[in-house]
């Protein structure tokens, strides 16, 4: 009799946890990035999704989104708004992945995506989460792959003021 009665409980309780954790995970999610949302930081329209980043902030659990991860870097380099989590595009594949378990790869972002003044002629950064996929894209471009850290210690050499690059 107590056996059932333990697991009558534990049904219960599993049930009436269920829709704490759909509501809570409902306050902070990720949003999908489409061509067409418009960049939290320059405020650009976002025409190549596999070449966007997001964030989530802590506040409002709001999903930003950002046309480049360049624009993600600046972003975080000059604005106090607490953020919980990052994630990247991976250039193959189009899904977001966090930027830990990705390579980099240093790119003429406008010549890359094929839209001119895309990243006026800036440095950006294409995000793989294969090794393989990444190797091959620095090769062709003469550079070296970077994790995320070395990546974000390149932020300290980006524009302080919110401009359009």
């Amino acid at each position: 009799m107590r056996t059932s009665h333990l697991v009558k409980w534990s049904a219960l309780a599993a049930l009436l946890a269920m829709p704490l954790t759909v509501v809570a995970s409902a306050a902070v999610h990720r949003a999908p990035i489409n061509a067409g949302d418009q960049c939290v930081r320059c405020h650009r329209i976002i025409f190549e999704r596999h070449v966007a980043a997001e964030a989530l902030a802590v506040r409002d659990g709001q999903s930003l989104k950002f046309r480049t991860v360049r624009c993600l870097l600046a972003y975080l380099q000059n604005n106090a708004e607490p953020i919980s989590d990052v994630y990247v595009t991976d250039y193959s594949t189009g899904h977001l992945l966090n930027p830990n378990d990705a390579l980099f790869v240093p790119v003429p972002i406008d010549v890359r995506v094929g839209i001119p003044n895309y990243g006026l002629g800036d440095t950006d950064y294409l995000a793989f989460k294969s090794e393989h996929d990444a190797v091959r894209m620095a090769a062709a471009y003469g550079v070296a792959t970077a994790d995320w850290p070395t990546v974000v210690r390149s932020a300290q050499f980006l524009p302080s003021r919110g401009d359009a690059r």
